[in-house]
């Protein structure tokens, strides 16, 4: 599947995915938040290899807004309690990663921090070591660089 981010000037960006099936699904992002959430998501999916998670639910024919609608008009499967376990894995770490960013340093502890975490919420805990979580911050800090040095009108092209 081709993801694509396009950076709007005065506009919300753009945010794609072009199905191998010819399908898209797509939505405006209006925030920062909402875009660095995505790429987070692809980050975390890709180094994990993740298919059941985001962007396999999109890959396999469910719609970004389908996501981002109230819970009561969602599709059953997209109920927090129907999600399959790796999409419940990979918001847990998207939130924790997104922690960092935002507080704009590495959690000396993430696998520690993670495993209270799920284990809070009585989810199981992925199969994540060191590497993989230097691998996802990296993969994180270049995709966000690429958005920010990306020109007016042009588009972030990822492949899932």
């Amino acid at each position: 599947m081709k993801i694509q981010f396009t950076k709007q000037q005065n506009r919300p960006s753009v945010f794609k995915c072009f199905r191998p099936d010819g399908t898209e699904t797509w939505m405006s992002i209006t925030q920062l938040f909402a875009l660095e959430h995505d790429i987070v998501h692809y980050a975390v999916e890709t180094t994990l290899g993740f298919r059941q998670a985001f962007y396999g639910m999109l890959l396999r024919g469910y719609n970004v807004t389908d996501f981002a609608a109230p819970r009561h008009l969602r599709p059953a499967a997209l109920l927090p309690i129907n999600l399959p376990l790796e999409a419940q894995q990979t918001e847990m770490l998207v939130n924790l990663f997104q922690t960092e960013l935002h507080d704009g340093t590495s959690m000396e502890d993430f696998i520690g921090i993670a495993k209270f975490t799920f284990e809070a919420q009585v989810v199981p805990f992925p199969d994540i070591n060191e590497q993989q979580v230097g691998q996802i911050r990296a993969r994180i800090r270049a995709l966000l660089r690429q958005w920010h040095e990306l020109p007016t009108g042009a588009t972030l092209e990822l492949n899932f």
